[in-house]
């Protein structure tokens, strides 16, 4: 997020409304789009790259954001709660409250070395 000035135009946009942060790409996306779409929640896409995107509640919306943005885009209010992977909210370190864990987006974790590296200790 760049600056407070944008938080404080997120804050006042917010009145009266529940703001959900979405992953705007990657493989948590389209799960966190059927998810609320499942409970009644539809996105209202125009088709081009929104950073805010009504839907079909009154007062509901969605705040399209990178995932690893999410837990401090929650934690500065700018969002009332976001969908993001529990990676994401540690290697940020925010101050926001996991709720309940969707079992989607899995994290892989990869070692890398280079070439001629036969043991991890010899680097």
């Amino acid at each position: 997020m760049e600056g407070a000035l944008k938080v404080a135009h997120m804050r006042q946009l917010k009145k009266n409304q529940l703001t959900i942060a979405l992953p705007n790409k990657g493989r948590m996306q389209a799960p966190s789009f059927k998810l609320l779409e499942d409970v009644g929640i539809k996105a209202r896409m125009n088709g081009g790259r929104e950073l805010m995107v009504p839907t079909n509640k009154p007062g509901v919306r969605f705040l399209l954001a990178r995932a690893p943005d999410i837990p401090l885009i929650v934690e500065m209010g700018a969002a009332d709660l976001g969908i993001t992977g529990r990676d994401c909210i540690a290697e940020r370190g925010s101050d926001v409250k996991p709720l309940l864990d969707l079992d989607f987006g899995i994290c892989k974790v990869a070692v890398a070395a280079p070439r001629g590296v036969k043991q991890p200790r010899s680097i």
